[in-house]
């Protein structure tokens, strides 16, 4: 039995996922939404569920590394695709007492879970299925008033209007080839004071490129896949005006989901024979 004067702390949340920030900061949005601390774990699956996944079930102990075990949590959040099988496991394991919840489209039933959240233009419908216009994210005005304050010596110096270009890059489904990169150099040469900011998904070469053509007319670059001296100020940027990049990420969503205005650049369907950019 528990002293009296000893707090309770409940609920008791875990967030898991294969690592990837992407995934884990949609998470963490939620819990901070929620008011909670979460217990974050980090998995990777052992074979064969890693190949099949998460088509195969039967998932066990070994499934995992490092290995889960109890006390299993009031909530479980999960995201990602290796993930999935975490949550079934441990929804056995606590014999459904865990709820859990399913960030991004399985592409399985959703039935497998209490919840899942989904961005709309995902298929997956159903009663338990809740669908958003954004990603859950870590943004909130307050944050980005202080992070405006924070990098403003980065900026201050610029001539107005100041322009956050901030540039995604390669996905599983799509690689952002040379010529796609010139082009968005092009449009972008017309215009001054630009904080541009890359993605590791950028790729070398087209970062290489972008920093050779851009790093002037009073612009900021910072590059994220360089070793740095200071913290990426993507957050500061937020705070500002945005020329995005539609189709290589997701700040064209955080940005509006946050009140923000944004420009989208979108590119026309790349000649397969175009040169990729690593």
């Amino acid at each position: 039995m528990k002293p009296k004067n000893e707090p309770i702390v409940w609920p008791i949340v875990w967030i898991v996922t294969e690592g990837l920030a992407g995934t884990e900061n949609q998470c963490l949005g939620i819990t901070e939404a929620m008011g909670v601390t979460p217990v974050v774990k980090r998995i990777s699956l052992r074979q064969p569920w890693k190949l099949l996944s998460p088509y195969l079930g039967f998932e066990c102990a070994s499934s995992f590394s490092p290995v889960l075990a109890p006390p299993w949590p009031d909530i479980l959040i999960t995201s990602g695709r290796k993930s999935i099988a975490v949550s079934r496991y441990i929804q056995k394991k606590s014999n459904g007492q865990t709820y859990t919840i399913q960030v991004q489209d399985p592409r399985i039933n959703p039935r497998q879970f209490d919840l899942v959240i989904v961005p709309e233009h995902d298929p997956t419908r159903g009663d338990n299925v809740i669908t958003s216009v954004a990603t859950p994210n870590r943004i909130t005005p307050e944050k980005l008033a202080v992070a405006k304050s924070d990098f403003a010596h980065l900026f201050s110096m610029m001539p107005s209007p100041r322009i956050a270009v901030l540039i995604g890059g390669s996905t599983k489904r799509h690689v952002f080839t040379k010529d796609e990169t010139e082009s968005l150099i092009q449009n972008l040469l017309p215009h001054d004071s630009l904080m541009i900011t890359t993605s590791r998904r950028t790729g070398e070469k087209n970062t290489d490129l972008l920093k050779t053509s851009l790093s002037k007319n009073n612009n900021y670059f910072y590059d994220t896949g360089a070793p740095q001296s200071s913290p990426n100020p993507y957050m500061g940027m937020l705070g500002r005006y945005y020329f995005g990049d539609c189709r290589f990420d997701l700040n064209d969503f955080r940005i509006r989901n946050n009140g923000k205005t944004c420009l989208c650049y979108s590119y026309e369907r790349p000649d397969p024979t175009s040169e990729p950019a690593d």
